[in-house]
Formats: C-alpha cells, structure tokens, sequence
C-alpha cells in the first residue's frame, strides 16, 4: 500500500510541475493549465484548451513520454495489488488443503459432536 501512495503522490506532482509548466511556457489561466495537464496525462486527447506554441508542443511531447510512462505504471501497480491479495489468499487455502489431506491418526471435536455426547472419540475420517 505504500507503494501505492507514492505512485499517487508522483502522479500528482507531476498533474501539478505540468500545470506550471503550461502557466509559464503559455502564459494560460490556471484552470486552463490544470485541464490542459489532465486531459495530456491521461492521454484523453479530448483537444487543446488554446492552441500551442512551439515551445508548448516541445513541453507537451516531454509531457507524454513521461506522463503516459507515469499513468501506466500507476495502473500495472494497482493491478499488481489486487492480483497479488487474490492469489495469496488462494495459495495459503491451497496449502492448508494440502495440510489437511496429510493428517493421519487425530481427532477431531466440533460442536456438533460434543452436543451429541460424542466427545473426544468421535475419529476424523
């Protein structure tokens, strides 16, 4: 999870050093510098707020070679999680599974049995 948050805080100063950067290479409004950031990061594409210097194109293909590089590894690290939580849980069941056909010679007492008057002598099968 700490690993999480820190793709989250990179991705976030990263939508952040772009909206600056579109501030002072384009002299926007913040709110146009923040979409502008958003929409290139995100790789939407949905059009340019104002159209872009030649300084501005050189930030933004800067911006999407690092950007996209950024956003995806935040995705693959999300999924990564979420596959590793899964198949952990199925291989430690896997393994008490397999635990559990090896044991030989025990008892075992469940509530069942003890209300039953059985007791310690009821024999696992």
């Amino acid at each position: 999870m700490r690993n999480l948050f820190h793709i989250m805080l990179l991705l976030t100063l990263l939508v952040l050093a772009d909206t600056c950067g579109f501030v002072y290479i384009e002299n926007w409004q913040f709110l146009d510098a923040f979409y502008m950031a958003v929409i290139t990061i995100t790789t939407v594409g949905f059009r340019e707020v104002h159209e872009l210097t030649s300084a501005g194109k050189a930030f933004v293909i800067g911006d999407l070679i690092v950007g996209i590089g950024v956003f995806y590894y935040r995705i693959v690290q999300i999924g990564e999680h979420i596959l590793r939580a899964g198949l952990g849980d199925w291989w430690e069941k896997r393994k008490m599974d397999r635990s559990i056909k090896t044991l030989t010679g025990h008892y075992v007492i469940t509530s069942s049995a003890v209300a039953a008057g059985w007791g310690a002598s009821s024999r696992a099968s």
